[in-house]
């Protein structure tokens, strides 16, 4: 028998007629061997099974009685050469009795195994909740230092910056606007736009919000507000405030002061239409030169060359080409000098008008920055009539010069007959002296001899 055991037992037996002989001694029973027989039909002797198989060869594991009447398990082998069996057999009792025992081993051990396996999922999930935890505080420090940061970015802004929930009651107001509507932030949160502004602006400005809401898109807009210091013009940027899942759980909102920046606007508009009006008005013709082209001209440059409108003439191109063929070189030169090398221009020349009357104009211009690029800047005067009058009054002062040349030749004749006529008076009344006559005419003192 292969391990020590309390029932097991090796016989060797074969088969004699109808009946089953046991060969060797039996361990509970005292007959000698070969004393023992069974018949070959009984039912539940192992023997008697194997020897009633159809095949008989082979090993066989039975189950059934031995020799005593005990329940036991066996194997069957031939022995070789003969009409020998050997059978080894174990009582069933004793086989339960150590796959019991095996079963309580193998139980304990399974609840061992189990109560380590449920310890290990234990402290698996007091793990893993505890790594949940310290990622949660991780995520909630995170996210407190996010919203540190983010207000404290919001209390540095200049800007308003605010929430409201779904009510339009304040769930964040920065310092700027705390300052703007001239309330503390803890008086603000929790109240609608009705306790900070007059009743038809906080009307507008919960119509807006709920306009965002509906929308669920981001808008911008103008809003006039009445505030402690006076009237306040705001660009405020008003957007959906949504939670993790997407939903829409209020407004956040920018507004950003810009007040002075639309009073400087006005005040721009009003300079730019005086200016406008200046310059569209102006007596002068106006011009902007750019990379050798004209564009700009007001009214009065179209019109002093017979054109309706500036733009008619803009198309024209380039200044020089409504000059003279006889000056058109000299004024593009001028030009040119005056973009490249900063030249003043202060010329005349002469124009043709659009029906091919002539023209003097005369032409100032200087080199500015316009839009980023060199230009030259200036007005166009028409002298025509000035300079008609200039030449009216050259001939006039040559005529007056030849008439004052002929006058002051007659006033010489003049003059040399008169001294001629008072010499020969002083003669006569040298004469007349002479003689013992009285003079004939007054004593008038002669000239002196240099006089002309």
């Amino acid at each position: 028998w292969p391990v020590p055991d309390s029932s097991g037992e090796a016989i060797l037996f074969r088969q004699q007629g109808d009946q089953v002989h046991y060969l060797s001694s039996l361990r509970y029973r005292p007959e000698p061997a070969l004393t023992l027989h069974y018949p070959v039909t009984h039912p539940t002797l192992l023997a008697a099974q194997y020897l009633r198989l159809a095949e008989r060869g082979m090993p066989q594991v039975l189950y059934g009685q031995d020799y005593r009447g005990s329940e036991v398990f066996g194997v069957v082998y031939p022995v070789m050469n003969t009409d020998w069996y050997l059978l080894a057999k174990i009582d069933k009792a004793e086989l339960y009795q150590a796959t019991f025992k095996e079963s309580v081993w193998i139980g304990l051990i399974g609840l061992l195994v189990l109560f380590v396996t449920n310890a290990g999922i234990i402290l698996l999930r007091q793990h893993t909740r505890l790594q949940m935890a310290e990622q949660l505080q991780h995520s909630q420090s995170q996210r407190l230092e996010a919203l540190q940061l983010l207000s404290a970015i919001a209390d540095s802004s200049e800007d308003a910056i605010f929430a409201k929930n779904k009510e339009g009651r304040y769930i964040l107001f920065n310092r700027a606007a705390s300052q703007f509507v001239g309330k503390p932030v803890d008086e603000v949160l929790g109240q609608d736009d009705l306790t900070l502004f007059p009743p038809q602006q906080a009307q507008m400005l919960m119509a807006s919000g709920r306009q965002v809401i509906e929308r669920n898109r981001v808008q911008t807009e103008e809003e006039y507000l009445t505030l402690p210091d006076g009237e306040h013009v705001f660009l405020a940027t008003k957007g959906p405030l949504q939670d993790s899942e997407g939903q829409v759980i209020g407004i956040f909102g920018i507004s950003r002061d810009i007040t002075d920046f639309k009073r400087a606007e006005a005040d721009l508009r009003e300079r730019e239409g005086l200016f406008r009006a200046l310059v569209e008005q102006s007596l002068a013709g106006i011009y902007i030169i750019q990379q050798g082209r004209l564009c700009y001209i007001n009214p009065c440059f179209a019109r002093l060359f017979g054109y309706d409108t500036p733009g008619a003439l803009i198309a024209v191109g380039q200044l020089h080409a409504l000059a003279a063929p006889k000056d058109s070189t000299r004024v593009a030169e001028l030009v040119h000098a005056c973009e490249q090398d900063a030249r003043d221009i202060h010329t005349r020349f002469s124009a043709l008008h659009q029906h091919g009357e002539s023209l003097e104009v005369e032409l100032y211009g200087r080199r500015v920055d316009y839009l980023g690029q060199p230009a030259i800047i200036g007005i166009l005067l028409d002298v025509t009539e000035r300079e008609q009058v200039e030449q009216a009054l050259t001939r006039q002062a040559s005529e007056l010069r030849q008439q004052n040349h002929e006058l002051e030749r007659f006033n010489k004749v003049m003059v040399d007959r008169e001294l001629a006529m008072l010499a020969l008076k002083h003669q006569i009344n040298g004469l007349s002296r002479q003689l013992g006559v009285p003079p004939p005419y007054p004593q008038a003192p002669m000239p002196p001899e240099d006089l002309p």
